[in-house]
């Protein structure tokens, strides 16, 4: 028995072109591109949450002060207020109105506070709305 010749053709492929591989390594890049975008917006969300919920938090404290005020106390005078000693990072102030009955039962107390931070949002700002009753 003899043993079958086997003949080399130059036809046949092993592995992959030059061409294959430049164009799988494109769409990889165009994949990790939108993953590092996607990373970036939720790293952006996250900063503006965080914000948003401390705003938040220190809103509710000034508002739990004023309403733990006497109601003829100076900081609920009819008018505009600014916190003097805001935490950092943020702002703070408060409009007070009276009754638009004119009675005089109770105060509208509006409670703002905002953070200079442009890279999370243009929208810095929460209000926070009560009203105090005149006890008479």
């Amino acid at each position: 028995m003899q043993p079958i010749p086997i003949y080399y053709n130059k036809h046949t492929q092993q592995g992959f072109t030059l061409l294959e591989v430049l164009v799988a390594m494109i769409i990889f890049a165009i994949g990790i591109i939108g993953v590092a975008s996607m990373q970036i917006n939720a790293t952006r969300a996250n900063a503006f949450a965080y914000l948003l919920s401390e705003a938040y938090t220190y809103a509710q404290d000034m508002q739990e002060q004023l309403m733990n005020t006497v109601y003829s106390h100076g900081s609920l005078a009819v008018g505009s207020h600014t916190d003097s000693n805001p935490p950092e990072g943020f702002y703070r102030s408060w409009t007070v109105t009276s009754d638009p009955s004119g009675n005089n039962r109770y105060k509208i107390i509006e409670v703002t506070v905002g953070w200079d931070q442009r890279i999370t949002s243009p929208f810095n700002e929460i209000y926070l709305t009560c009203y105090k009753s005149n006890p008479l």
